[in-house]
């Protein structure tokens, strides 16, 4: 393994954070909690060690926070971990996590780093300053098991989301985005015979999951699509055929070299006008920001076709590595993350919701108050796609049965494998 090299983060006078830092005292902000007193070995390095992935919005959001984290406390150093000095699971194999990262919570989460003991609990710091009271339930219950609390939640997601080219549309004479599923086939044919060949662009795996995804959602409705993953609802009913159906006539409009894309670059596409639409959350906005395009003219968004009632959803939350050096000093951070202004800055950052409910409106910009407006109004349902509803080996049978139907359009097949993965990792009998 390579020496481990570490980049000392350099406060950046990022436009979020000095928006939040110029605001007046926020009265609703958490009390920083008390640092333990460091001995003689631990002054020697006063620091905390947090991952980043070093590019993107997420490394944007992770170096906003840490600005702020260090200007509240200037006798830490916050040091960015890059991927230079080995990638996260690389560290954690090898005993040398960094102090803190990110990661999606949920039952995959649970499952997994807290399953292996990778994590420590936060009990304390959520009893000592109150934060049981600051998230809301449909966040709380995806935090750890039935004892501890493992993950501070900083973001919001929302997965359902139609990204499109409003050009592609205009000159193949399509007067707008689909809003139901059953105009959606006839939008994705009308674009294809005015010379659009891939109508609906497809990435890596977790692109195509979550275009099957909203396919269930629709069919389903928000409620019967949770039942799937707690066993309320049947994998062979009426609905769940239907949408299988509809998935294998939408695959037919999407690009035969998916597996070859990130989903990046499937983003991209669309922005390009080689494909009219893209199925993903609101983290492409981010990527769409730092290509300078300019919502409304070059790409435009709206909900998944059928999907309008539903909030489809997961989150990101910082962890504590129950192995590394410094966690006298994660307090100090995981208090900044869940503040107001910490909140505000990092969510900001990736175009997501902020995780805590006492967030003021004015902080949020336009993309974000639209979500708001829905999280308040639709009925939320966590993301399968995302690991926030299943476990990881359930997650990884159902990647593996779409990329079955991928390679031999056998849509009954796809229907089995999809029934004997819930009985093997789920609910079913």
């Amino acid at each position: 393994m390579r020496d481990r090299r570490f980049l000392t983060l350099i406060v950046i006078a990022l436009a979020v954070v000095l928006t939040s830092a110029c605001t007046p005292p926020d009265p609703t902000a958490l009390t920083t909690p008390t640092i333990n007193p460091l001995d003689s070995e631990e002054a020697l390095s006063a620091n905390l060690e947090v991952f980043s992935p070093g590019t993107g919005a997420e490394a944007t959001a992770i170096e906003a926070l840490a600005g702020l984290v260090q200007r509240r406390n200037p006798e830490i150093d916050v040091v960015l971990v890059m991927p230079e000095a080995g990638d996260l699971r690389t560290r954690q194999s090898s005993g040398q996590p960094p102090d803190i990262w990110l990661t999606r919570i949920g039952r995959e989460f649970i499952g997994s780093q807290v399953a292996t003991g990778q994590v420590e609990p936060l009990n304390a710091l959520y009893e000592q300053t109150g934060l049981n009271q600051v998230f809301s339930p449909d966040v709380m219950k995806w935090l750890g098991d039935n004892t501890d609390i493992y993950s501070l939640p900083v973001a919001i997601h929302r997965a359902n989301l139609l990204w499109y080219n409003p050009k592609v549309l205009a000159a193949a004479g399509v007067s707008g985005p689909p809003a139901t599923l059953l105009r959606f086939p006839d939008v994705l044919e009308e674009l294809r015979a005015a010379g659009v060949a891939d109508p609906l662009v497809l990435g890596e795996r977790s692109t195509v999951v979550q275009l099957f995804e909203s396919m269930l959602v629709a069919h389903l409705g928000p409620r019967a699509y949770a039942g799937l993953w707690t066993g309320e609802t049947d994998w062979q009913s009426e609905e769940v055929v239907m949408a299988l159906d509809d998935f294998a006539v939408i695959m037919n409009y999407t690009n035969s070299d998916a597996i070859a894309l990130n989903w990046q670059q499937a983003a991209q596409r669309v922005a390009a006008g080689g494909s009219a639409f893209f199925i993903a959350g609101d983290w492409v906005k981010g990527l769409y920001d730092e290509m300078g395009l300019v919502e409304g003219e070059d790409y435009d968004w709206t909900t998944a076709p059928g999907t309008a009632a539903s909030f489809v959803y997961q989150a990101d939350g910082f962890v504590q590595s129950s192995l590394a050096p410094h966690l006298h000093n994660a307090p100090v951070w995981m208090e900044t993350a869940a503040s107001p202004a910490g909140q505000a800055a990092f969510s900001r950052a990736l175009n997501a919701l902020p995780a805590i409910e006492n967030v003021s409106r004015d902080q949020l910009n336009d993309f974000q108050q639209a979500s708001l407006d829905d999280w308040e109004r639709a009925t939320r349902v966590g993301s399968m796609a995302y690991g926030l509803v299943i476990n990881r080996a359930w997650r990884a049978a159902i990647g593996q049965a779409i990329d079955q139907f991928q390679a031999n359009r056998d849509i009954e097949s796809m229907h089995n494998n999809l029934v004997q993965a819930c009985r093997e990792y789920g609910p079913c009998e």
